[in-house]
Formats: structure tokens, C-alpha cells, sequence
């Protein structure tokens, strides 16, 4: 078991019931804790007990809920998906001045958010502070056209689309540290990982990133470096070809999202605990028809491992 597992404080014994009515969120977060907190022996029984309440949160009642344009909010950070046909001027803005802080080209080479949302296979999500765009980032799907890392490093990627294999990359992100921290950051980030992981079952993830900034995601998040060093032509900056299984990305999340204790170093920390995660994604299944209606599953046997 993962030494830092047994240091989130165990739930007070008390006797389940197990009559299939929707579960508080509480009781809920409380179940996960003692699942985290057991033996091995005892794990088998408890994930039963927590399936059914899941199964239970799925099915209750969310038409009453008022529906909001955020996604998630945190603090005073809002965070929501950009639309086809919606302005996206503030985002391209956003961009363009984070890339020019870092001394990247911008102009008529740099994709546009109006861009990226024509294509059917890609997500924008934006967070807002004030009613001002603090950050954003795209999630790219796998489509016949392949993924932009593509066109830099056709082959370190090739060998990753083996059978059954899903792939997708993280694009355009970009974030105003001056005017929101690390949690909107992880709860960004995270929500990337429901769209790609959760809803659309992508099994591999690619990001581009400056080497001088490898090293975070190579520590903090656990991507792995594949290729050489290259010049990327769109921004005119140097380019490391990161890969990670979301898999992997999830089972971190269970371990560490939301732990937030000295121990742990991990920026997954900043992400959302895994049973927030749980009830986020149950509630925007229910709110948006169009996403997959698919079973929600946590594999809380691979924590164990």
C-alpha cells in the first residue's frame, strides 16, 4: 500500500446501509476513506458497498439542480467550456500574451481558439477570474488528420498506435499566475483529463513543452521524455515530445488528488480528490445529453497495487 494512503485521516466506524437511495456526498467521501484506510482483504467488500452507491448517485434526481455555465469553480476561479460560435478573442489574447512573456512567435502561424473549435475532435476549456480569461487549455482527440505533435515528431508517436490504443495531446495552455494559483491550475488540468480519459477513453496523452519546463511535468505529474530535442516552427522555441498513459494519470489522482499534506509532493495535490471527481463527471453527464452516456468506474483495486 502507498505510504501516503494510510496518512489521510480514516473514517469513523459506523455501520453502512446498503438500501440503494442516493448517498450524501459526505457519507460518500467518507466510504472512499475507509476504502483507502483497509486492508487488502477487506477492499473487495467495501468497493461493492461503494459501487451500489454510486450506482445510487447516478440514478437520483438532478432536474432541479440550476444549471450554470461553470463547469467547476474554485475559490473565485470559474471554469467553463468554450462553444462553437462563441467569441474567443479574450482566450486568443490570453495566449498570445503568455507566449510572447516566454518569447514565442505569435501571429498568423498560431492556431486561433475560432480554429481549434471548428475542429470536431477538440475541447476548450477557459477559466475566468472577475469575468477575465486567467487561463485555458485544449484537449485535441486522435482524427484522420493526427495530432498537431505530429507534424514535429511523426516518429516517437508512431509506435503508440498500436490496437486499441487512443491518442490525444494537451495544447494551448496557458495560465496568469498573477491572477489565480497552483489549485486553479490542477482543477484546469484535471478537467482536461475527465474530457480526454473519462468521457472520450483516450488511453494516451501528448504534450510539447519547452525543456526548460520538462522537468515539472517529468517530477510533479510523471511524463516520461520521448525523442530529442527539435525546434517547434509554430512558436520558434525549442520542443520536448512528452507521453503519458491517462491511466497511469488517473491512478495518481486516486493516490494523491486533493492530498494536501507535506508528504505529499506531488502536484496532483491540486487536483480534485477522486470521489469530487465522481460527482463532477455524474453531474455533467446528467446536464449535457450529448457526451457518451457510459458507466462511470473508479479502479480503486489499482490503488492498491
Amino acid at each position: 500500500m502507498d505510504p501516503l494512503l494510510s496518512l489521510r485521516p480514516a473514517a469513523p466506524r459506523r455501520r453502512i446501509v446498503t438500501a440503494p437511495a442516493p448517498m450524501h456526498p459526505k457519507k460518500l467521501r467518507m466510504l472512499v476513506s475507509a476504502l483507502r484506510s483497509s486492508t487488502v482483504a477487506g477492499k473487495k467488500d467495501l468497493l461493492a458497498r461503494l459501487n451500489k452507491r454510486l450506482a445510487a448517485l447516478r440514478s437520483s434526481p438532478q432536474a432541479d439542480k440550476p444549471k450554470s455555465e461553470w463547469i467547476l469553480r474554485t475559490n473565485d476561479v470559474g471554469i467553463r467550456l468554450i462553444d462553437v460560435g462563441k467569441p474567443t478573442e479574450h482566450v486568443d489574447k490570453l495566449v498570445a500574451k503568455m507566449y510572447q512573456q516566454r518569447g514565442y512567435k505569435t501571429g498568423s502561424s498560431t492556431t486561433t481558439s475560432n480554429e481549434v473549435l471548428e475542429h470536431p475532435r477538440r475541447i476548450t476549456l477557459e477559466a475566468c477570474r472577475d469575468n477575465k480569461t486567467v487561463g485555458t487549455i485544449t484537449v485535441a482527440l486522435d482524427g484522420p488528420g493526427g495530432l498537431n505533435a505530429e507534424e514535429l515528431h511523426p516518429d516517437e508517436i508512431r509506435p503508440y498506435r498500436r490496437p486499441g490504443a487512443s491518442l490525444c495531446e494537451f495544447t494551448r495552455l496557458a495560465l496568469d499566475m498573477d491572477r489565480c494559483g497552483k489549485e486553479a491550475l490542477g482543477r484546469l488540468y484535471h478537467l482536461a483529463v475527465i474530457f480526454a480519459y473519462r468521457i472520450h477513453d483516450a488511453t494516451d496523452l501528448f504534450i510539447e513543452v519547452n525543456p526548460r519546463h520538462s522537468l515539472f511535468y517529468r517530477r510533479k505529474l510523471g511524463f516520461e521524455v520521448i525523442g530529442k530535442e527539435k525546434i517547434c516552427q509554430r512558436v520558434n522555441a525549442p520542443a520536448l515530445l512528452l507521453h503519458q498513459r491517462l491511466s497511469s494519470i488517473s491512478e495518481q489522482i486516486i493516490r494523491y488528488g486533493g492530498l494536501r499534506i507535506h508528504q505529499n509532493k506531488s502536484f496532483y495535490a491540486f487536483f480534485m480528490p477522486p470521489w469530487e471527481e465522481t460527482e463532477l463527471l455524474a453531474e455533467l453527464k446528467t446536464r449535457l445529453s450529448n457526451w457518451p452516456a457510459s458507466d462511470i468506474d473508479l479502479d480503486f483495486d489499482s490503488a492498491a497495487a
